[in-house]
């Protein structure tokens, strides 16, 4: 095992990687679907094609906040699917502008409750505030947004009911 230095991203030769682990796969004679999952580090438009084009089912994380015009669109959305009393979704066709070509984009709202901060009354009430947490992904998967969500949180078919 070798540790890269504390000053390299994590999408360092990144795609490179990608590919060797499924070179090395096929070429040891794996048969099956193959799938990625990758966090926001490994967003690129030459990561997603490759995939896409190799016929690898896989979901990204898009790091939003540095892609203004997607968060505004996400402020400015007024209707969300609901999948339950914590997440609602919606598909939307967004890409990069410097990208060639988009793929299916899904965002996802997450209600949260946090315990506000300040001064209590423990014995008659907790005060619990609400807010969103957002997450966006790309992906060539044709599932339901559900499907695709269990997919990106690591819970694929082993999961149970809860999309977290």
């Amino acid at each position: 095992m070798l540790h890269r230095a504390g000053n390299v991203h994590d999408s360092n030769g990144a795609l490179d990687f990608i590919r060797s682990c499924f070179a090395t796969l096929l070429a040891r004679g794996f048969r099956g679907r193959l799938e990625a999952r990758l966090d926001g580090a490994h967003f690129s438009e030459a990561t997603c094609a490759w995939l896409r084009d190799e016929g690898i089912e896989f979901s990204v994380s898009v790091p939003f906040e540095r892609f203004p015009e997607l968060k505004s669109l996400i402020q400015q959305r007024a209707r969300w699917r609901s999948i339950d009393e914590e997440w609602a979704w919606f598909e939307c066709d967004w890409k990069p502008q410097k990208w060639n070509r988009g793929m299916r984009c899904l965002v996802y709202r997450r209600r949260v409750k946090t315990p506000r901060k300040g001064p209590i009354q423990l014995d008659l009430f907790e005060p619990i505030e609400r807010h969103n947490e957002h997450k966006v992904v790309m992906t060539n998967k044709r599932g339901t947004p559900v499907t695709v969500l269990h997919f990106h949180n690591g819970r694929g078919s082993q999961g149970g009911s809860s999309p977290s």
